[in-house]
């Protein structure tokens, strides 16, 4: 199984990744040629073992990202910039839940502007399950989920997508 630094040097060979610390979103001028040939080989292995193929689009996979980039602003510009251009030359779709991150963060802000606690507990709650269901449909529709695990501590999000898809 591919490291996660491995994989971040796969998609992008030249960025140069920071420390916490000095997190900035790397810059990448050069496309790795391998990351079509992994992904091609993926395909291959999942053909032999599922049914898959049902659901793709002009032969390539529709991907889940799950991933802990969304959280900063550098994971986001990161994602956006170098990750999925990569991952795109190969697939037809990534299903991203963070696309949805500027809405969603304008809706807590109207939300936590509210004066009545139970009022903002209660719409944090739907806004919570909208999310959730978002993300469950989307998994759903994927037949690759690309996990980001990165980090000392694996994201809890990360993994309870991961555990929903396999179950």
């Amino acid at each position: 199984m591919t490291s996660p630094q491995q994989f971040k040097k796969d998609v992008c060979p030249s960025a140069d990744f920071k420390s916490k610390e000095q997190q900035k979103a790397p810059q990448c001028s050069v496309k790795n040629p391998l990351l079509p040939t992994k992904i091609q080989l993926l395909k291959q292995s999942i053909f032999k073992e599922s049914r898959c193929y049902l659901n793709m689009v002009n032969d390539k996979f529709i991907v889940y990202l799950a991933s802990p980039y969304g959280f900063t602003d550098a994971g986001r510009e990161f994602m956006r910039n170098t990750m999925i251009p990569g991952i795109k030359q190969v697939v037809s779709l990534i299903l991203n839940p963070w696309d949805s991150f500027d809405s969603a963060s304008q809706e807590v802000e109207k939300i936590n502007s509210l004066n009545d606690f139970r009022k903002q507990k209660e719409l944090l709650r739907e806004l919570n399950k909208k999310i959730g269901l978002e993300n469950e449909n989307s998994i759903k529709r994927s037949q690759i989920i690309i996990a980001i695990l990165d980090g000392s501590d694996v994201d809890s999000g990360v993994t309870s997508e991961l555990g929903y898809a396999y179950a």
